[in-house]
């Protein structure tokens, strides 16, 4: 089982291979060229990824989320974005209602939980509107993120690894 210096140097390494997939396969037919800061970003979601599992009990890694929570919450406050932080607030405490090792350690959720970048990639960039109906969902929204998404889902992955906690 590692802790969080095992499960960050998980996220790191795991990404490497990833970056150089989605250079060799995805670019530029379906991802569009990567920059370095799209390249950083990658290596964010994977250690974000990495470190999600252990949001459900007391450690450096829940510390971290909720502060990044946090500031995004007042962000959309200042924005006047009532529904979506009152929907991130309502999201936050989710993990806490499960017991440690729980939801958080199953391979399904490593494929939910990072589905949130791409939602709120689109709410960000305005290719959906929650409150307008139905919602306007552009094709190209999941080009733009996917590579972000399967960073944060390999840093998962390497967390399930490393704990030895597939399920």
């Amino acid at each position: 089982m590692a802790m969080f210096r095992g499960h960050l140097w998980g996220g790191i390494v795991a990404v490497v291979p990833l970056v150089f997939a989605v250079q060799k396969w995805f670019v530029p037919t379906i991802i569009p060229e990567l920059t370095f800061l799209d390249i950083a970003i990658m290596f964010g979601c994977s250690i974000l990824g990495g470190l999600w599992p252990d949001i459900d009990t007391k450690s450096v890694g829940q510390g971290l989320f909720y502060k990044i929570f946090f500031v995004i919450d007042i962000f959309l406050l200042i924005e006047k974005k009532f529904i979506e932080s009152a929907i991130l607030g309502l999201l936050a405490m989710t993990p806490l209602l499960g017991k440690h090792r729980g939801w958080t350690h199953r391979w399904w959720t490593a494929l939910l939980i990072p589905s949130s970048i791409i939602i709120f990639h689109s709410i960000f960039s305005g290719e959906l509107q929650i409150l307008k109906k139905p919602p306007f969902f552009s094709g190209k929204l999941i080009f733009t993120s996917l590579h972000f998404y399967l960073a944060a889902v390999t840093g998962y992955f390497s967390h399930l690894v490393l704990d030895k906690k597939i399920k």
